[in-house]
C-alpha cells in the first residue's frame, strides 16, 4: 500500500514538473520564440564558458604540474652533480691519504729491513773481528814461545804442545762458528737460532688395550737392554772415531809443524 502511494506520489511530480516546463517554453516562445531564443543561447554561452574556463584551468593545472615536475628534474640533475663532486673530491682525498699511509708503511718496512740487515753484518762483522783477534793473539803467542823455544827456556815437549793446542782451539773456532752460521743461525735475523722440527706427540698412546704391569716391566727391561746395547756401540764407534781422528790430527800437526820448520829454517 505504501509503495503504491510513493509511485503515485513521483508520477503526480513528474506530470507538474512536465506541466510547468511547457508553460515556460509556452511563454518563452511568444513574441515570435525570442524569449526561447534568448534562454537558450544564454544556457549555450553559459555552458561554453563553463568548459572553456574548464578547459583552460585544467590547461593551467597541467602546465604548472610540468613545470613543477621539470623543475625537479633540474634539482636532482644537479643534486647528481653535486654528489658528483663530493665522490670525486671524497676518492681524490681517499687516494691521497692511501698514498701516504702507503708510503710509510714502505719506509717502516724497509727501515725495518734494513736495520735487520745492519744488525746481522754487525754481528757477522763481530764474529770476522773475534776470529781476526783470535788469530792474531795466536800468532803473537806463537812468536812469543818461539823466542822462549830458541833460547832453550822451554822444551820441545811444551812448545809443540802448547803449539798444537793453540791450533785445535782455533781450528775448532772457524769450524764451530761456520757450521753455526750455516746451518743452525737465522738467514734473517741475527739473534735467533733456527731449531729442527719435530714429528707431532701420539695423543692415543695407550690405544684401547688394558694395562699389565708384567707387560710393562717386559718392555722396560727390553728398552733399557736396547739402550744400553746402543749406548755400547756408540762408545765403541766414538772411541773408533777418536783414535782415527787423533791419528789425522797427529799427522796433520806433525806434517804442519815441519813445513813451519822448513820455513823458518831451524
Amino acid at each position: 500500500m505504501e509503495a503504491t502511494s510513493l509511485s503515485t506520489d513521483i508520477n503526480n511530480i513528474e506530470l507538474i514538473q512536465d506541466n510547468e516546463l511547457a508553460k515556460a517554453i509556452q511563454s518563452m516562445s511568444k513574441n515570435g520564440g525570442q524569449g526561447l531564443t534568448t534562454y537558450l543561447q544564454e544556457a549555450q554561452d553559459k555552458l561554453y564558458k563553463g568548459v572553456t574556463e574548464q578547459k583552460e584551468n585544467t590547461m593551467l593545472k597541467a602546465y604548472g604540474d610540468l613545470e613543477r615536475a621539470a623543475s625537479t628534474n633540474h634539482a636532482l640533475f644537479y643534486y647528481n652533480q653535486r654528489n658528483h663532486d663530493l665522490n670525486s673530491i671524497q676518492e681524490n682525498l681517499y687516494m691521497a691519504q692511501k698514498g701516504d699511509a702507503d708510503a710509510i708503511l714502505n719506509d717502516r718496512d724497509l727501515a725495518k729491513r734494513q736495520y735487520e740487515i745492519n744488525q746481522w753484518t754487525a754481528g757477522n762483522g763481530m764474529d770476522t773481528l773475534f776470529i781476526y783477534q783470535q788469530l792474531l793473539i795466536i800468532v803473537c803467542t806463537v812468536i812469543v814461545l818461539l823466542f822462549i823455544w830458541r833460547q832453550g827456556i822451554i822444551s820441545n815437549v811444551m812448545f809443540f804442545g802448547v803449539l798444537f793446542v793453540l791450533v785445535c782451539i782455533f781450528v775448532f773456532t772457524i769450524v764451530n762458528r761456520a757450521q753455526y752460521t750455516n746451518f743452525l743461525r737465522d738467514k734473517r735475523f741475527w739473534n735467533r737460532r733456527l731449531f729442527p722440527k719435530y714429528k707431532g706427540i701420539p695423543l692415543n698412546i695407550c690405544g684401547d688395550k688394558t694395562f699389565n704391569p708384567d707387560e710393562l716391566i717386559e718392555s722396560a727391561s727390553d728398552t733399557a737392554k736396547k739402550a744400553t746395547d746402543a749406548i755400547s756401540n756408540a762408545a765403541d764407534n766414538i772411541s773408533k772415531d777418536a783414535s782415527d781422528s787423533w791419528e789425522e790430527v797427529k799427522e796433520g800437526s806433525s806434517k804442519q809443524w815441519q813445513d813451519f820448520r822448513d820455513w823458518v829454517g831451524i
